[in-house]
């Protein structure tokens, strides 16, 4: 499969899951965006995908919204189109029992991991309900679905995400040709490599691209791989 002229950005692209994808969309000559604050992360990034011409980061925290605008502002000049949006991004929290948390600890759970995704969506989401097509593909644990132990906060930041991918597709339903999805992963203390896990989801988006058919799902990856 020949991504050439299409254009991909991906959230969280200098993190563990988002390296492999970005590798895996440059790999299929697609035009690749992400972004990170760090320049620690930069340069592991570069490192990792090696110098590609077709891939541009910017040098920015994606959640911003007093900056975040001026990657939506490039796109539209530079591509004038968004094909698809992967979003590989959570902070993670130390365990803790549900009854043990402050009220302060589980915002700052949310704020880092629920607010962030919903930022991010109506960041790209805008811009798609405006072109009137694209394909939206979110990233989420199994404990999303599956209490996790001491880590209870995380599991409900993941099952907010989840409704979230479900309110916006229904929300979206006029627009055939716009598709929200989230991917259930396990976690990275798993034998599942990173290249296999980006070749699904890439695949995935690959999919909804050519046929925006699959809307509002949560597809769990151990079902699949």
């Amino acid at each position: 499969m020949d991504l050439k002229d299409k254009v991909i950005f991906v959230a969280g692209g200098a993190g563990n899951v988002g390296s492999y994808l970005i590798k895996e969309f440059l790999n299929l000559n697609a035009i690749v965006l992400t972004s990170t604050r760090s320049r620690e992360k930069y340069e592991k990034l570069k490192n990792f995908v090696g110098s590609k011409d077709n891939l541009k980061i910017f040098n920015l925290d994606i959640t911003d919204k007093s900056i975040n605008y001026k990657v939506i502002e490039y796109i539209d000049k530079t591509y004038k189109r968004l094909n698809g949006v992967i979003v590989a991004v959570g902070s993670w929290f130390e365990g803790k029992k549900i009854l043990d948390i402050e009220e302060e600890f589980l915002l700052n759970v949310f704020n880092q991991r629920f607010i962030t995704h919903f930022v991010i969506a109506k960041l790209f989401l805008s811009y798609m309900i405006k072109q009137g097509k694209g394909v939206y593909l979110s990233l989420a644990g199994y404990h999303a679905e599956d209490p996790l132990e001491n880590y209870g906060h995380i599991s409900i930041s993941g099952a907010s995400q989840l409704m979230l991918t479900k309110i916006l597709s229904k929300e979206l339903k006029d627009f055939k040709d716009i598709s929200v999805n989230t991917i259930l992963m396990p976690g990275l203390n798993t034998k599942i490599k990173g290249e296999i896990l980006a070749k699904f989801i890439v695949n995935f988006l690959i999919l909804n691209l050519n046929n925006p058919l699959i809307k509002g799902q949560i597809i769990k990856l151990s079902e699949y791989i």
